[in-house]
């Protein structure tokens, strides 16, 4: 089964999806993550939304704000998406979509930054519904 989360995140901002259950046993895993902005025919954003298995902090456990850094490396980053498109607004010069194949099981953070507008972006997330063993 599939499950499909829609939404518009201002820049800087961050979303919570509600995914947890009682008894931890339905996994979920990402098969599509596109976004775009919400005007597309006005700024020329160059947007970076990601998505975290959890609350995005510092190594402190301080929040830490969106930003357009992408760090592969960072073990709860579940997908990432960057798109930008010139002043001309006539085509997409750029859009890279990469996620990851990993199930998980509780709630999910989305972002959303900016490097060089405002705008505000869209975002579709599916995610395929699966059994968890106990092990």
């Amino acid at each position: 089964m599939k499950k499909s989360f829609r939404g518009k995140l201002a820049d800087g901002a961050q979303e919570r999806i509600r995914l947890s259950t009682n008894n931890g046993l339905i996994g979920y895993q990402i098969v599509k993550f596109q976004i775009i902005d919400a005007n597309p025919a006005t700024g020329a954003p160059e947007s970076v939304c990601k998505v975290y298995s959890s609350k995005p902090l510092d190594v402190s456990g301080a929040p830490i704000s969106p930003d357009t850094t992408i760090d592969f490396t960072d073990p709860t980053l579940l997908a990432s998406a960057f798109l930008k498109h010139g002043s001309t607004n006539t085509t997409y010069d750029s859009e890279i979509i990469i996620f990851d194949n990993m199930k998980f099981n509780q709630d999910i953070f989305i972002t959303h930054s900016d490097a060089a507008d405002t705008v505000t972006m869209n975002y579709y997330l599916e995610l395929e519904q699966v059994k968890l063993s106990k092990d």
